[in-house]
């Protein structure tokens, strides 16, 4: 077997497998769905919310919404104890149109990362400059070059490497080779990952060197108390490591949401022997992760955004509460109504059954 025809050949799955897998992928949907969605609105419904930073992290959340739909719609076909569902999808023109659509929002989720990234450099390294390069209208531009980029890619994917037609399952292993699937996932998961590695430890370089900075003009200022000098040191220190936690944080758990995956494919490439089912899955799962976990790192570090939630999500519960009550009236004064016609009726009855006695008494 060539390196151009290398396959992968998956293992049996078995009812356990789909109980797993797909179970996970329930669970993760539930917040993935609601979570997305309620940071859309959270920032769409507040004014004070719609600065440019803003609307990257709504673009994120969009994007990973629609990948939290997609994805799971497209392991959804790869169920073969629903023959109906897989033979519908195995057709060769909605299966490489739906792929290529996974393929643009799974791009378009870390090249939205990687433009968050690069507007946090801009804010750090030139913060005399931000509101000069980062406007509403350069911003706007930037969220439409992302799904355009993201949406030509996934076509040049097709167009370079045209998947296989001889498929019985709609699984892009299934349409293209290994070297292609390895590729995919190095040009979706790591190029960004580098990109945004290089790109934080410049920020971080530079946050040290302000914070040292400020903590030495504290300290000159505030020279005539220890004390002062202590608390001085403490808080510009505070913030820096807040600010590394930060950053370091988010290029762990992307770093670890990709990284098995690839690994995944590297080993296969590189032993030829069949992998288990259930290591391909958790690879999957911890990549579909990544899609409920980014947009909350990013915002829930926000005060205001916290702020707004809360108060959305308090709004809400009190709709609820009071669209409950309003059911709960409607069905007691329903009952109430069903028990004073029973008693009405039951009344007529017996009053037509006495007529009929008063009227046989009378024959008689």
């Amino acid at each position: 077997m060539s390196a151009n025809e290398t396959k992968i050949e998956l293992e049996a799955e078995d009812l356990g497998f789909y109980i797993y897998y797909y179970g996970v992928m329930a669970l993760l949907m539930c917040v993935n769905l609601p979570g997305n969605i309620i940071v859309i609105t959270t920032i769409l419904r507040h004014r004070d919310l719609q600065i440019n930073s803003n609307l990257l992290l709504v673009n994120q959340a969009v994007a990973d919404l629609l990948y939290g739909i997609l994805y799971p719609v497209y392991n959804l076909a790869q169920i073969k104890i629903l023959p109906s569902v897989v033979n519908a999808f195995a057709d060769y023109g909605l299966c490489t149109f739906f792929i290529s659509q996974v393929l643009t929002v799974v791009f378009c989720s870390p090249l939205n990362l990687m433009v968050v990234t690069i507007d946090r450099y801009i804010a750090i390294v030139f913060p005399f400059r931000y509101e000069q390069y980062v406007t509403t209208r350069s911003t706007i531009i930037t969220i439409a070059s992302v799904w355009i980029f993201s949406e030509v890619y996934s076509i040049a994917v097709h167009v370079i490497y045209p998947p296989k037609s001889e498929f019985q399952i709609c699984r892009y292993e299934d349409m293209y080779n290994l070297i292609q699937t390895l590729l995919l996932n190095i040009g979706t998961g790591v190029i960004p990952l580098v990109v945004m590695i290089s790109l934080y430890i410049q920020v971080i370089k530079v946050v040290r060197k302000q914070t040292r900075s400020i903590a030495t003009q504290f300290v000159s200022v505030n020279s005539g108390s220890s004390s002062d000098q202590a608390n001085s040191r403490k808080d510009p220190r505070r913030k820096e490591n807040r600010s590394t936690a930060l950053i370091s944080l988010l290029l762990l758990f992307y770093f670890t949401a990709w990284c098995p995956i690839v690994a995944y494919f590297l080993y296969v490439l590189l032993s030829k022997r069949t992998p288990s089912a259930y290591i391909g899955a958790t690879c999957r799962i911890i990549v579909f992760t990544n899609s409920c976990v980014n947009v909350f790192v990013y915002s829930l570090r926000l005060q205001n955004f916290r702020k707004y939630m809360m108060k959305d999500l308090r709004h809400c519960c009190e709709i609820f509460r009071k669209c409950l009550q309003s059911k709960r009236k409607g069905f007691q004064i329903h009952s109430s109504q069903c028990e004073e016609t029973s008693t009405s009726i039951t009344n007529n009855m017996y009053s037509s059954h006495t007529k009929e006695e008063d009227i046989s008494i009378v024959n008689i």
